[in-house]
């Protein structure tokens, strides 16, 4: 019976790296421990059988219930009396366990169903998680664009202003000194007119003073009419040299918001590559669930254990052609030479190649993540092979072409030549029909222009 339940009553479930099914888990570790004390139970019996021949049995070895029931049997002394209801308590236990089992293998389905159920649901929440983490993310990159330009701009303007600034400030300098010696000069001047118009008036000096008034009266004048436009011409290189400050300022005020914008949308990345990986693994467990469930529920899994078949495949790559589309045989030799010497970049050909219905660039990257974490454990040759067949599996209408269109587009023109002697092999020489006869000697005559080897017109 046993044997029976360990062939049927399982969970197909093997643990996968960090994906874990928590139900599939738990029933797992249920089943390894119920065997665990099943064999247990079962050993204990054929244990104290091996002591009753060799060594003889006391009652402390028997269970609690039977050790119980022999003390108050007063066969402390006769415990071998109690050997067979010792087997029927270890053979009740074990049926107890084993109806346990059933009863769980009944109910498995039932909570991987609910699983599934709960799954879903939780994996649209996370999906719209992850568009706005994606939306927050963009919104924070595309600021910080504006701000990169910005802040190019103001350093630009400012790098070219760095001449005049410092033109400016000598130029500052100067009318500053200047103003302040017109104005000194002036009232040096007005003090020596007020001080004539003190002076007592003599006949002898009378001419004298009058020409000094008059000159002091008119330097006064020329100060004063000299004075303002030295103002002027200072204000202006005030205003100046403060609107460059103020731009120099707000040019530090913007690489501060660089800065910050800068740990915004780091901070905003790593969010938005942690949901992203949390819907990876979501998706991941629903789709081994799924699994779990579609076995658990499946006839022909019972047909399978029957016959000694394989549940799964041993080999989870996708192949080639089960495709949709692998019929193109053409294609198919195509992907097996792309598939030997892609090496890493099979990623940029992911990128490169096309897709109908068109699928986006976010879509395409989370194909490569995805990708890459499915062969991560395989030959990098593998990882190719599953990027390709995914390729065919989303692009309905794959052609060795395309193919070719994107070994093109990352200037894999090796593998493209490659593609290309595969599908269209050259012809044989020496006895194919059409090849012109040879001359006297070993070489033989060159074609004919504008034709091929066979004679036919070169297209080409």
């Amino acid at each position: 019976m046993l044997e029976i339940m360990e062939k049927y009553c399982i969970s197909f479930y093997e643990p996968v790296g960090e994906i874990e099914v928590e139900t599939a888990l738990h029933y797992e570790t249920q089943i390894r421990s119920w065997k665990r004390v099943i064999l247990e139970t079962l050993d204990k019996i054929n244990t104290l059988i091996m002591h009753f021949k060799h060594r003889g049995v006391h009652y402390t070895m028997f269970s609690a219930t039977v050790a119980t029931f022999c003390q108050k049997s007063e066969c402390e002394t006769i415990p071998f009396l109690m050997l067979f209801a010792e087997a029927c308590t270890n053979i009740r236990t074990v049926l107890s366990i084993l109806e346990q089992w059933l009863k769980s293998d009944e109910n498995y389905s039932v909570f991987l169903q609910n699983d599934v159920s709960d799954l879903e649901r939780q994996k649209d929440e996370q999906v719209r998680t992850v568009r706005e983490a994606s939306e927050q993310y963009h919104s924070a990159l595309f600021k910080l664009n504006q701000i990169e330009t910005e802040y190019a701009k103001l350093f630009s303007e400012l790098e070219h202003l760095r001449e005049k600034e410092d033109t400016s400030e000598i130029e500052e300098t100067y009318l500053l000194n200047k103003c302040n010696e017109l104005e000194m000069d002036m009232e040096f001047k007005e003090g020596r007119r007020d001080a004539l118009s003190k002076q007592p008036l003599d006949t002898d000096s009378l001419e004298s003073l009058a020409i000094t008034w008059d000159n002091l009266n008119e330097e006064i004048r020329f100060l004063k009419d000299s004075l303002p436009a030295v103002k002027r011409q200072l204000s202006v290189v005030k205003q100046r040299r403060e609107w460059m400050r103020e731009r120099r300022n707000h040019l530090e005020k913007v690489q501060k918001e660089l800065d910050q914008q800068s740990k915004d949308v780091k901070v905003t990345s790593a969010l938005k590559g942690q949901r992203e990986a949390e819907l990876e693994i979501m998706e991941r467990t629903l789709e081994i669930s799924r699994e779990l469930l579609l076995h658990k529920t499946s006839n022909n899994s019972v047909a399978k254990i029957f016959y000694d078949l394989p549940i799964t495949a041993r080999n989870h790559k996708l192949k080639l052609p089960s495709i949709s589309n692998g019929t193109d045989g053409a294609l198919d030799k195509s992907c097996e030479v792309v598939v030997q010497s892609i090496g890493q970049d099979w990623m940029q050909l992911y990128r490169a190649l096309p897709f109908f219905p068109a699928r986006g660039a976010e879509t395409i990257e989370k194909d490569i993540a995805s990708i890459a974490v499915d062969g991560a454990r395989g030959p990098k040759s593998d990882i190719a092979g599953v990027a390709l067949a995914r390729w065919r599996r989303h692009h309905t209408r794959a052609r060795a072409e395309d193919l070719k269109q994107g070994l093109r587009a990352i200037r894999r023109l090796d593998l493209y030549r490659q593609v290309e002697l595969t599908i269209h092999p050259p012809p044989r020489r020496g006895g194919a029909a059409g090849v012109l006869p040879t001359g006297t000697g070993s070489r033989p005559m060159a074609p004919l222009p504008g034709r091929g080897e066979t004679g036919q017109t070169d297209r080409r």
